[in-house]
């Protein structure tokens, strides 16, 4: 009888709460399309990225249900195939989203399988190269967003963002089973700007943290298909006196026999803090004129292996600064990069490779310095971007920021990136027939 009582009330309440959320629902869809090109022209046998091209396309349609002018409900998929190379199937690669949005005055909120595009932070290279927000289009967990509307009249403008990734590694390639590996890691971004005096002086900052919560949880005992292409005696950054990990025939696990195997990743912090100025009020006529300086630094959690077990957990942290300017006018922009560390990133790059190292391997050399001229047009249902620049990278000793002998290399690369957004490009197709 009490349980007939409070199911009646619960209806009785559905019943005021819902018909009001009904009539305010609405359909909505939405439908993009983007086009990621790359090339990268590199010299040969050079230790840190060789020549590489990649032109793929990805469509992500969605649709969901608009509950309020702030809430709502969407659900869709996304598919990437690759246009450079030739496969007997489609997609190449895909996923899905599921999420629940609210998008506010100030706050945002989103929860579930949610497209990366909502986020508005900007994340070091060293974490995360262009290719990855490309190929991994989703987070699965929940991001919190602090966003006012821009006021001049105000003595402070900026944003905050916070984002917890249930990432779970290499999942997104659809890879068969035994490639794939638990979700028991996470990846944790944190991102602020805020600007003072009228917008000339800015302070930023951004944090990414990839950490394995199990010892076990990469894989089989190597994680992540990691195997040394080093031999005893090569030469590599960062390791002057030989790489102590190199697998061979008789030892895929590396290391020496008997004594230690593979280092294994528990946590990945990446850390950049700046100073920004900002000239954009002295000279209106510009797109944009800032430049940043910073650390541009990490810090690598790991254990290495001994049979099954993993023991005596380590650090190595990398100290390193990063200058960055950028002048863009009519579209037309350059820009200047340039990073340096006497203890480099990506320790165990000669190990794990991009399958674990998502950011630019560039950040593995002592210098690197990047010039690059581009081109952005962008309107409601359509944004093009082309860059091309040279980066010189190496230095140093070889190993180090300090001393001397060491080579550069010079890298040139090229990007071009189409987006096109279906939905307002119809709305615009409509407009112009309707007339």
């Amino acid at each position: 009888m009490i349980f007939l009582k409070k199911s009646l009330y619960a209806l009785l309440f559905s019943g005021f709460l819902i018909p009001p959320l009904v009539k305010a629902a609405s359909f909505v869809y939405d439908l993009k399309f983007m086009s990621f090109n790359f090339n990268l022209v590199a010299p040969n046998n050079n230790p840190y990225w060789n020549s590489l091209t990649k032109m793929q396309g990805r469509l992500m349609p969605q649709i969901g249900v608009q509950l309020d002018k702030r809430q709502a409900l969407m659900f869709g998929a996304w598919f990437i195939q690759n246009l450079h190379t030739h496969y007997s199937y489609f997609p190449y690669s895909w996923g899905v989203t599921m999420y629940y949005q609210y998008i506010g005055k100030n706050l945002r909120f989103f929860l579930g399988i949610v497209p990366r595009s909502y986020q508005i932070g900007h994340y070091p290279l060293s974490a995360f190269k262009k290719l990855f927000w490309f190929i991994d289009p989703t987070f699965r967990g929940g991001a919190f967003q602090f966003k006012p509307a821009y006021d001049p009249n105000r003595w402070w403008n900026g944003w905050f963002e916070g984002v917890v990734d249930w990432y779970g590694g290499r999942n997104w390639n659809n890879q068969p089973k035994k490639k794939n590996y638990d979700f028991d890691q996470f990846l944790y971004f944190v991102s602020s700007e805020f600007q003072f005096l009228k917008g000339y002086l800015g302070l930023g900052g951004q944090l990414v943290i990839f950490h394995n919560a199990s010892h076990h949880s990469m894989g089989d005992n190597y994680p992540y298909g990691g195997n040394s292409y080093l031999k005893p005696g090569d030469v590599t950054p960062q390791w002057p006196n030989g790489y102590p990990y190199f697998s061979q025939k008789n030892n895929p696990q590396g290391g020496e026999m008997g004594k230690y195997s593979n280092p294994t990743i528990l946590d990945r912090v990446y850390y950049h803090a700046y100073l920004k100025a900002d000239f954009k009020n002295l000279m209106p006529y510009m797109d944009n004129i800032f430049m940043t300086f910073g650390t541009q630094s990490s810090q690598t959690h790991y254990c290495v292996r001994y049979a099954s077990e993993c023991k005596n957990a380590r650090f190595y942290n990398s100290f390193g600064g990063e200058f960055y300017a950028q002048a863009q006018y009519k579209g037309f922009g350059i820009f200047n990069r340039y990073y340096f560390s006497n203890k480099p990133q990506m320790h165990f790059y000669a190990t794990y490779g991009q399958s674990l190292y998502t950011g630019l391997p560039w950040y593995r050399a002592p210098n690197f310095d990047m010039i690059g001229l581009y081109y952005v047009y962008k309107n409601k249902w359509v944004s093009v971007r082309a860059d091309a620049f040279f980066s010189f990278v190496g230095g140093g000793d070889g190993y180090h920021l300090y001393g001397k002998g060491g080579k550069w290399f010079v890298m040139y690369q090229q990007f071009l990136t189409l987006t096109i957004d279906t939905r307002e490009l119809i709305d615009f197709v409509k407009s112009k027939t309707s007339k």
